[in-house]
């Protein structure tokens, strides 16, 4: 099938399917648009589709057709090789403005996508993989490494079946983007002729490869080699991760207070300066001052925001993942790192008022 056979085929089963979806009026969350992302990602994890689309409306409002590079990224990240269909289906909207437009609009179009996205499996390997090959202070080595190597070295690694799968990866981004910064090649395109190359033309590579063109994450350039892994995987099963009792503060939920709002940062900086005890633990580790407001976001993180309902537990999944989801704080605390989970954890009811507390502050500027 070529690519825009695939694209069309999508786009006419899901045009059937927004033609006859019935879509609740849905009023905007009231937010800035980072905090409405956050809710967004969070919501999609967790299978709390009338919040995401409260999310949704707000970013629709702000950044329009934006969106869409939003929701590649979402649905690489979240739903990724358990339901490539729907990967293939936010992508071919996305990259069609005149068929969206046919259909009612970005509203229209996402707000069906995006509760397909909610009631979805959602694997995060993908990210998982990424994570792991820029966080992980053991493949330093590795990285800097594979960063020294010629395009056509590269090029052999990725082709190359018999290398392990996180080292054709990490060829694959230092390749084409993604592995460091101030690396010397940016060659997506050379990545997706690599993978064409050993006969990887299926509609996962075509997907993958629109999906770099919208949103130029990372994630796109590993996803063949997890969905490789997946489609040879024979035993899948799902699970819940433990998710925390969903609290509100007015329309915004609290879990989209993250380290990656400004809001969010706020509290992880005032919340490390009222508690010396994670402080010591910090100081155990010899982290670096500059980096513990960081390490803070990343443990509320790992134990609300990053987890996820009907995720698939199978063997590359779980190899990735564990201990836990690969960033920086799991490598930082080391030893440490359960017991500053369990810290943060028993201190959920104060991260709460200091979310309501900052999120009061910042609506009144």
């Amino acid at each position: 099938m070529w690519p825009e056979d695939l694209f069309d085929f999508v786009l006419v089963e899901l045009a059937e399917e927004i033609t006859t979806a019935k879509i609740s009026t849905t009023h905007p969350m009231p937010c800035d648009r980072w905090v409405a992302r956050s809710a967004l990602q969070k919501a999609i994890r967790r299978g709390e589709a009338e919040i995401a689309l409260a999310a949704l409306a707000t970013l629709v409002a702000s950044i329009g057709e934006g969106i869409w590079r939003h929701l590649t990224t979402i649905v690489l990240e979240d739903v990724g090789a358990a339901g490539i269909d729907t990967v293939a289906r936010v992508v071919s909207a996305g990259r069609n403005r005149k068929w969206r437009a046919r259909l009612g609009g970005d509203w229209r179009v996402a707000s069906v996508l995006v509760c397909q996205m909610a009631a979805e499996r959602h694997c995060q390997a993908a990210c998982d993989l990424l994570m792991r090959l820029t966080n992980d202070p053991s493949r330093e080595g590795r990285r800097i490494a594979v960063m020294d190597k010629e395009a056509a070295d590269l090029v052999s690694i990725i082709r190359d079946g018999d290398v392990e799968l996180v080292d054709r990866g990490q060829a694959a981004l230092a390749l084409g983007g993604g592995l460091a910064d101030g690396q010397p090649l940016h060659q997506a395109a050379a990545v997706f002729r690599a993978l064409e190359g050993i006969g990887f033309n299926s509609h996962v590579f075509v997907t993958c490869q629109a999906a770099w063109r919208l949103c130029r994450n990372p994630m796109a350039l590993l996803m063949p080699f997890i969905w490789l892994e997946w489609i040879m995987e024979k035993e899948v099963e799902t699970a819940d991760d433990p998710i925390p009792e969903t609290k509100m503060i007015g329309r915004v939920p609290a879990y989209a207070i993250d380290q990656f709002t400004r809001v969010g940062g706020q509290v992880a900086r005032a919340f490390l300066a009222r508690n010396p005890k994670l402080v010591a633990m910090m100081d155990s580790r010899k982290i670096h001052s500059a980096s513990r407001a960081r390490i803070v976001g990343d443990l509320i993180f790992l134990t609300e925001g990053g987890r996820v309902i009907n995720r698939p537990v199978w063997d590359l999944s779980n190899r990735l993942r564990q201990p836990q989801r690969p960033l920086p704080a799991l490598f930082s605390l080391g030893d440490r790192l359960d017991e500053a989970m369990d810290y943060i954890t028993d201190k959920a009811s104060d991260i709460e008022l200091l979310r309501r507390q900052y999120l009061s502050s910042a609506s009144a500027d």
